[in-house]
């Protein structure tokens, strides 16, 4: 507190019992009185409508980056700092940071769809000719096994790589974690085709569900299946049956480095037949018929890994949180799939890495690419600050919050209201 000490304006001296610091947040207020009457608060941030600015962008920079409200307190805490409550972080939130994110994240998808309009618009000459939009669709469930409870249904272009829809669905609207993934792909092709997309190829898994809802109620779309996860699943049940008994030379061709070398497997063997009973499956055979334009959904299974950063599975979000951090994270990826580039050295070189592979053991090649960029961020925060100096806008004031329609979903995704506390305490029997 050595600025206190003396008056700016007079010189005069200030007591350090007229000295007073509180704290608004993170924000750190100082009111001080010299001996000549000189008096004043002195902020460690400006105000942003009264709002401290700091606690305005503490806020934002944790939401936007993916963070969580515990990583930014206890990182405080560890660095002794002042900082913001779970209070205001949510009101903050509500009010200025979800407004925000949806309205950026409209305004770039209207954009994207654009130009996809533009595209499948019909050819006026030769120079432009007409392209209908392939679409590669996939779920994300937010926890593993069967106690998922919200499922992400995302659609992306298959020419840009690009996400253009999303749909959030609750376990509570379906009549099992299962059935989310079929739900959501339904109700997000639904709202694309609405808008007029018109659809010519959708490649996804081979859910029975999703097959038979093409075949039934879009006949029109050709329905591709991923021959990416295809081939995973016939590469892992390859891998089941080579661990049997006497089929040693069968294991060797499940090994990417050891094919070339392994013999050829005679037609009376146990490894031969156990090979061709999985080559022809009925149900592959079958299948096989609708991977013939060799779509996958790889890039999608990408993205949903850059979906941890913003949803972490090991947190719990709302409804509308979940549903704002999964544009942040389409926004994000959406920036960089297509304009992000391999790095160059000074002379034009390509650039790349030496990589250990875990699996093999062996040194491999990599790219490197140019740094991500984050533009959408600053965006936001611009965004964010408008929406504050609106005076319509009132800070913890229901009409600020997001008016997003939303499924009509419980307040609790259990199928029974919870009994009284006492009545659980009196069931409750420890394993000890």
């Amino acid at each position: 507190m050595s600025l206190f000490k003396f008056c700016q304006v007079c010189g005069e001296a200030i007591l350090d019992t007229n000295v007073h610091k509180f704290y608004t947040g993170a924000q750190l207020k100082v009111k001080w009185q010299c001996n000549g009457g000189h008096k004043d608060t002195w902020r460690s941030s400006p105000d942003v409508r009264g709002m401290p600015e700091v606690n305005l962008q503490a806020a934002a920079s944790i939401l936007f980056t993916g963070g969580t409200f515990t990583e930014l307190s206890e990182w405080s805490k560890a660095m002794k700092l002042h900082m913001i409550g779970t209070t205001t972080f949510h009101a903050i939130q509500k009010a200025y940071l979800h407004p925000a994110i949806e309205a950026l994240y409209q305004q770039q998808r209207n954009e994207l769809l654009a130009r996809v309009f533009q595209k499948q618009a019909p050819e006026d000459d030769d120079m432009w000719p007409q392209q209908l939009p392939q679409l590669l669709g996939d779920a994300r469930c937010d926890s593993p096994g069967f106690s998922a409870k919200y499922c992400h249904y995302s659609f992306m272009l298959d020419d840009t790589k690009e996400i253009i829809h999303t749909e959030l669905v609750q376990v509570t609207e379906a009549s099992s974690s299962v059935m989310m993934e079929p739900k959501g792909f339904k109700r997000g092709l639904t709202v694309l085709l609405g808008m007029g997309l018109d659809v010519e190829v959708i490649a996804t898994d081979r859910s029975p569900s999703i097959r038979k809802m093409m075949r039934i109620e879009h006949p029109e779309i050709k329905h591709e299946f991923d021959i990416w996860h295809t081939a995973k699943g016939f590469l892992k049940k390859l891998k089941s049956r080579s661990q049997k008994k006497c089929m040693e030379l069968l294991r060797g061709w499940t090994i990417a480095d050891q094919r070339r070398k392994t013999k050829w497997l005679k037609s009376d063997s146990a490894s031969f037949r156990t090979l061709a009973s999985l080559v022809q499956d009925g149900r592959l055979l079958k299948d096989l018929g609708q991977m013939g334009l060799f779509m996958h959904t790889g890039e999608l299974e990408v993205f949903h890994s850059a979906l941890l950063k913003y949803m972490p599975k090991r947190q719990h979000f709302s409804y509308m949180g979940m549903q704002e951090r999964s544009h942040l994270a389409i926004m994000d990826h959406n920036e960089n799939i297509v304009k992000r580039r391999q790095a160059t050295t000074t002379t034009g070189a390509l650039r790349h890495k030496r990589v250990a592979c875990r699996r093999s053991g062996k040194w491999v090649i990599k790219k490197i690419y140019k740094p991500r960029t984050t533009n959408f961020r600053h965006r936001l925060m611009d965004m964010v600050y408008e929406r504050r100096q609106d005076p319509d806008v009132q800070y913890k004031a229901p009409t600020s919050s997001l008016d997003q329609p939303q499924p009509d979903l419980p307040p609790n995704i259990a199928p029974t209201p919870a009994p009284p506390l006492q009545e659980l305490l009196a069931r409750h029997m420890s394993r000890l």
